[in-house]
């Protein structure tokens, strides 16, 4: 996995310890990571699937 996508996926877990799932924003995730909202797009279609990306990913860690 290249080191953008992980930056992204770092920061939604950091923003999942700061407030709710329902209540992150992509605009939250690219300001946390100062990227370009077109970047998060780029590695992940939405919010979603980057949750179960994250999830697949901590999984294959384990």
């Amino acid at each position: 996995m290249n080191r953008t996508k992980n930056t992204i996926i770092d920061a939604f877990w950091l923003l999942l310890e700061e407030k709710p799932y329902n209540k992150i924003t992509v605009k939250d995730i690219v300001e946390r990571c100062q990227i370009n909202r077109n970047t998060f797009y780029y590695h992940f279609h939405d919010i979603p699937e980057l949750l179960e990306t994250a999830i697949k990913n901590d999984a294959d860690y384990i």
